[in-house]
């Protein structure tokens, strides 16, 4: 070979499998030599060998047959080095400007291949420098991989045909080329159908894939997958200096735990695609879409920037989301510790929201005919309707309604609430009602601050209206009471998961008052909520009060003082109580023989109505001077004692007056409070006795 044709060979960014022609044309001249070559080193753009030798001969049925060895083969660009590179031609095929040879065998080690031996078809053209290989039945990753390459001076095409690949597999033979994005603790299988083109590197890749078989877990125990399976196409180019991508996702199955997420895709099939453009200046824009079959639809942008790709900005938009499985999939686990940790839910919602300068600048959420049902039975709405307009910045008009639902129990009737909302708040633009029970609670103030999704105050006035005490106790689960609470809430406000009012919340009840003083809620929406108050009760008609039980007739008047009053869960835990006769009552005193009976009962072992039996069934009322009760609870166990101390070390409950005159005098100071309110519970009106 001519020494210019030799320099063009050694130099091209295309040969390293031109040492075979080298080799065939090592002697000077044009004519074919037969036999051996060596050479200690040879290189070119890009390759070094090492310790290289070929052999050239004819079989015995006339074919021309050529072995290749290579001790090293350096590969720059590929940064691999090749050892004990062998390659058998057993029917060489040699024309004017053409060589190649069908089923080669080739041995080469370095390669993180399953079987170091392979079989491949190949060509090239001395004219036109254009070139195939084929690659067959490549053992790799535990399955096997179908290789065909095309090129020339104008550029080169790849398909490659992927079988049962090993996704671990894949990684650990990949690793030293590129990082795959596959996560530790992960296996599976891969079938694909691969294009790559380009000409001095990649410009377009595209095709089918298909990952089954995928199980395991990351160490944090944040990733786990079990029978998962994904089938789609993807397709990227390279636009100027830029890469566009595409990926479709078309088929999954299996289940998936992407921390704190579960997501089951056999009961929720998804589909979906992801565009991929690299913008100028090291930004880039993904655009993606996600169908979750019974979910709904998610759609949005997501603009990265840095080489780092940090997020800039983002908008979302998700539409037709289904409940209850869009919200056990996707929110519940987000609201663990909230009180909608626990929801049952029906409806659907439409929802937007926007990220920039890192934070969010826009939600707007669209409810249409949703039930939230809480099961720990605090709180549910029914047939809730409107939408929140909210921004960072600027106020928006909003508005929701409801059909109905409860609050602790107590029923809450429909509702309209016109809103505001935008720049850290939410609030009403004018007074509402709402009924509850059979009155109103008359709402002339609501406003809720918070800093992005954390609340940090809410200030709320409003006045009750004509409350009925039989359905509220009813609703409650409390003693049932005759007649109507009214009052006013001061302003109340919630911050820090505590609820805390200005000034004394009064309602006006049975003839007289109940004033809360030092109103304290925290965790109004926990497991628990814990309430503290001072409670003082003026006036009460006793009349109005004994009424509403089994208990008997008492009249007079009553006040009352409960300091240090503590409840967890609507309990009572804990109060220094005070029960006694209004200060200066001129209202009649009388008490029947049946609450005579009763309050005996109430005081414990040892209390008891000291009037003769014989004396005491001739009379259905007497008279009395003061009635007077304490407690101090703790620990479940009531520290009782009475109006004044009586003879014998016990206590004036019941203080007669005139004639006949009866006492009520306990003599028990230490009283199970669980066994008092269960006493309370089961008083009837046929169940009286006489104590001598």
């Amino acid at each position: 070979m001519h020494e210019p044709a030799r320099q063009w060979l050694l130099q091209s960014r295309k040969v390293p499998c031109l040492i075979l022609l080298w080799a065939l044309q090592a002697a000077p001249g044009s004519a074919l030599e037969l036999g051996e070559f060596s050479a200690a080193t040879l290189q070119g753009d890009g390759w070094r060998a090492e310790q290289v030798s070929t052999q050239l001969e004819f079989a015995a049925d006339g074919a021309l047959k050529f072995r290749l060895n290579i001790a090293r083969l350096q590969l720059e660009r590929a940064t691999t080095t090749l050892t004990d590179v062998s390659l058998v031609c057993s029917r060489l095929l040699l024309e004017s400007s053409a060589l190649g040879c069908r089923a080669s065998r080739i041995r080469v080690g370095g390669l993180p291949l399953d079987a170091v031996n392979l079989q491949a078809d190949w060509e090239y053209d001395l004219a036109t420098a254009a070139g195939f290989i084929h690659l067959s039945r490549v053992r790799i990753a535990g399955g096997e991989l179908d290789v065909r390459i095309r090129g020339s001076l104008a550029g080169w095409q790849a398909q490659l045909l992927a079988r049962s690949l090993s996704l671990g597999g894949l990684q650990a033979a990949s690793e030293r080329w590129i990082a795959a994005p596959w996560p530790a603790g992960f296996d599976g299988r891969l079938d694909g159908d691969f294009t790559l083109q380009g000409a001095a590197g990649i410009n377009r890749v595209a095709g089918r894939l298909r990952l089954y078989e995928v199980n395991g877990s990351n160490p944090e125990g944040t990733l786990a997958g079990e029978h998962l399976a994904m089938q789609g196409q993807f397709s990227a180019h390279r636009n100027g200096g830029n890469w566009q991508a595409n990926f479709g996702l078309e088929e999954s199955s299996g289940q998936a735990y992407v921390h704190p997420v579960f997501v089951d895709l056999e009961a929720n099939p998804a589909s979906g695609s992801l565009q991929i453009n690299q913008l100028e200046g090291e930004r880039a824009r993904l655009d993606f879409q996600l169908r979750q079959r019974g979910i709904g639809e998610l759609a949005g942008q997501i603009q990265l920037v840095g080489q780092e790709a940090a997020v800039e900005s983002w908008h979302a938009h998700v539409s037709q989301a289904q409940l209850p499985d869009a919200y056990l999939t996707y929110l519940q686990p987000f609201l663990i510790g909230t009180p909608a940790d626990s929801l049952e839910t029906v409806g659907a919602f439409d929802a937007r929201l926007s990220y920039a300068d890192h934070k969010l600048q826009e939600a707007r959420l669209s409810l249409r005919d949703v039930h939230l049902d809480d099961t720990r039975g605090r709180f549910a709405l029914y047939g809730l309707d409107g939408n929140i307009d909210w921004h960072a910045r600027d106020m928006g008009n909003s508005a929701l309604s409801w059909a109905g639902g409860y609050l602790y129990n107590v029923g809450l009737g429909p509702a309209q609430l016109p809103l505001e909302s935008g720049a850290g708040l939410i609030g009403l633009t004018r007074g509402v009602r709402i009924p509850v029970l059979d009155g109103q609670l008359a709402i002339s103030r609501f406003r809720l601050e918070h800093v992005e999704s954390t609340v940090t105050g809410i200030e709320f006035d409003a006045d009750i209206e004509g409350i009925g005490l039989r359905a509220l106790t009813r609703s409650l689960g409390w003693p049932p009471f005759a007649g109507s609470l009214s009052g006013s809430i001061p302003r109340m406000k919630f911050a820090d998961d505590i609820i805390t009012v200005d000034g004394a919340l009064v309602a006006t009840v049975f003839g007289g008052s109940i004033r809360l003083e030092s109103l304290r809620v925290s965790e109004p929406f926990g497991v628990l909520p814990q309430v503290e108050a001072d409670i003082r009760l003026r006036g009460l008609d006793l009349a109005a009060i004994t009424s509403t039980f089994s208990f008997g007739s008492i009249e007079g008047r009553l006040d009352g003082d409960f300091d240090n009053f503590r409840m967890l869960g609507f309990s009572p835990v804990a109060f220094n109580a005070r029960l006694y006769t209004t200060p200066g009552d001129r209202s009649r005193h009388r008490i029947s023989q049946q609450a005579i009976e009763n309050i005996s009962d109430l005081g414990g072992a040892g209390a008891a109505a000291v009037l003769s039996r014989g004396l005491l069934r001739f009379f259905e009322a007497f008279a009395y001077d003061e009635i007077g009760w304490s407690c101090r609870l703790r620990d479940e166990v009531c520290l009782m004692d009475g109006v004044e101390p009586a003879p014998g070390n016990g206590y004036y409950i019941v203080k007669g007056k005139g004639l006949p005159r009866i006492n009520v005098i306990g003599f028990s100071r230490r009283v199970s409070w669980p066994r008092l309110l269960e006493k309370l519970r089961d008083i009837k009106a046929d169940n009286i006795s006489t104590r001598p």
